[in-house]
């Protein structure tokens, strides 16, 4: 689920998306730390961030695969803690093929 892309966002928004500790503080969610991924770009790494950072934000995994007969998705995606759902995985599948 992506965060909205305008209006109000609350720090229980980006708890439900990225997940955290309670308490819920906005020092969790620096891109490219524990939750918040990469692709989030407006996300800064470090210094000041603010709620307005998150809009659109979404918590995506890329993973570039070089041989689909070899693709392992435990490997790829089990070592970072990752959980796919039934509906993730095939749109991974389908994104990856090209369908």
């Amino acid at each position: 689920m992506t965060i909205t892309p305008s209006g109000a966002i609350s720090l229980q928004n980006l708890a439900t998306e990225f997940g955290g500790s309670v308490p819920h503080s906005l020092s969790e969610y620096y891109r490219e730390g524990s939750l918040v991924t990469k692709n989030n770009t407006s996300v800064p790494t470090s210094g000041a961030i603010a709620l307005g950072h998150f809009y659109s934000a979404v918590k995506e995994i890329q993973y570039t695969a070089s041989n689909a007969a070899s693709l392992n998705l435990s490997t790829a995606f089990g070592a970072i803690g990752v959980q796919i759902n039934l509906r993730d995985l095939l749109s991974l599948l389908v994104s990856f093929l090209g369908l």
